[in-house]
């Protein structure tokens, strides 16, 4: 079984850059961390942390102040609000996740653990009710590792002038777990992958330019 009492936080301006962490100590605006999973941190970017505190959520929003060891940080926290989610909903398009629903197939737009958005580039107006999907379903995930996750879920939502659905699990939470990681993980490999590409754009413009320089001189 999977230790549900993890933490995950993330940069600000990027959510895909999360990792897990474990709170060491909490003061008024002063949190130390473990980092569990390697992760490197900036100490020019701000990070959001989840905790729950005495059953209520929040997100904690700091800077690092300094680094304690290899794993062991302590965070100026400026600023804290109560989070309707215990753990950060994720925005999936740039994976292109099909999931089927009722014979409708659409694209997974965003996932938490309490459930996800699909979006369909048909008019559901005419779909709704001859395919029945109110109510409880399953959702057929069909991941980019060629694998497909199945999780029941119920209508919550629907937004016909957007043509999306929204779905809350219903599913046992390990499974919803597993398939909420497996995607995680999935959206880490796309940012990594890009900010490799990105340094090397980087480092071959640099390289031009004192190229361009030496000829010049």
């Amino acid at each position: 079984m999977l230790d549900v009492e993890f933490h995950i936080a993330h940069e600000v301006d990027n959510s895909i850059n999360s990792f897990f962490y474990k709170p060491l100590d909490l003061k008024t605006n002063l949190l130390t961390v473990r980092v569990l999973n390697g992760e490197e941190l900036n100490s020019n970017k701000k990070y959001v942390f989840y905790l729950s505190i005495d059953g209520v959520n929040f997100a904690l929003i700091g800077k690092p102040l300094k680094r304690l060891n290899e794993n062991d940080w302590l965070f100026l926290i400026e600023e804290s609000k109560i989070e309707l989610r215990r753990y950060p909903r994720l925005n999936t398009e740039i994976l292109d996740i099909k999931v089927c629903v009722n014979q409708l197939l659409g694209k997974l737009l965003d996932i938490s653990l309490g459930g996800c958005k699909i979006g369909f580039d048909f008019s559901l107006k005419d779909e709704i009710l001859p395919k029945n999907v109110l109510g409880k379903k399953w959702l057929h995930f069909y991941l980019p590792d060629n694998t497909v996750a199945k999780v029941l879920a119920r209508t919550v939502y629907l937004n016909l002038s957007k043509n999306t659905m929204a779905f809350a699990f219903i599913d046992s939470h390990d499974k919803v777990l597993k398939l909420y990681l497996k995607i995680w993980n999935f959206l880490k490999e796309v940012n990594n992958s890009q900010t490799k590409a990105e340094k090397n754009i980087n480092k071959a413009d640099k390289n031009t330019a004192e190229n361009n320089i030496s000829k010049s001189s």
